[in-house]
């Protein structure tokens, strides 16, 4: 007899992209149930406002059970779930695959040349605001910071080059917003905890190796007394962040 498949067994044997349950889990925004009768409709709203439904009819009125009707018509919408988000995670990996690998001027740009996905897939390197305007020859407007973090970016999937060398459209983002609409492939791809763990160990590692070259800048020492000290306590708290996923790596990888 084949013993039940968990939720855990599913992760630790992942070797592709696949839909785990914390992910559809954090797509559920609301829950709801209608009551008609001897049947009952749950409505889940997802964090996109697109719902999906589920049922629960009994034929006996004396078998009925508000709970257990409530319960087995979430499951029944929960599981649609599953299917959309694996037609998204398909049709990305899609996009993605389609893309292919960075070509052209913006490989000269930085020594490794990132790939992530939003609306589009694109190719970015991290560029000051500064720096992209050396890059197009452009003079920096008198009201704009130079030191600005961003990324030049480069569209994989549409839009012709408005730059020689460069294989497709280029532009400029801040950093902020460019985070908060794209994720990377590594983040579309990866699937197991120590995946996850490992990503998010380089990204703090760069951090933090950026934040100690800035403590020992000059532009440091020009802050107010109370900003150094909160800097420094920022640095010694990432420090043990690091440190932390350092010794679960290690133990994750015995």
């Amino acid at each position: 007899m084949m013993s039940e498949i968990t939720e855990e067994f599913l992760i630790a044997t992942a070797v592709a992209p696949r839909v785990s349950k914390v992910m559809v889990d954090a797509n559920v925004k609301k829950v709801d149930h209608i009551y008609h009768g001897l049947l009952t409709i749950c409505v889940i709203t997802l964090q996109n406002g697109f719902t999906v439904t589920g049922e629960s009819a009994c034929a006996s009125p004396e078998n009925y059970r508000k709970e257990t009707g409530e319960k087995i018509s979430y499951e029944n919408a929960y599981d649609k779930i599953w299917a959309l988000m694996g037609y998204e995670l398909k049709n990305k990996l899609a996009m993605i695959e389609a893309a292919g690998a960075p070509t052209g001027a913006i490989c000269q740009q930085a020594t490794e040349v990132r790939t992530a996905m939003g609306q589009k897939v694109v190719h970015f390197v991290p560029m000051t605001r500064l720096e992209y305007n050396v890059l197009r020859g452009w003079q920096l407007p008198a009201d704009e910071n130079g030191d600005d973090e961003g990324f030049l970016v480069q569209y994989a999937d549409g839009g012709a080059s408005n730059m020689h060398g460069f294989t497709g459209y280029i532009s400029w983002s801040p950093k902020d917003v460019f985070e908060k609409s794209y994720s990377t492939v590594a983040e579309v791809k990866a699937t197991t905890h120590v995946e996850r763990m490992q990503r998010e160990l380089a990204d703090l590692q760069i951090k933090i190796t950026k934040l100690t070259a800035f403590c020992g800048g000059e532009v440091f020492l020009t802050l107010a007394p109370e900003d150094q000290q909160d800097m420094h306590n920022q640095l010694a708290a990432m420090t043990l962040y690091s440190d932390t996923l350092e010794r679960r790596l290690s133990r994750a990888l015995q």
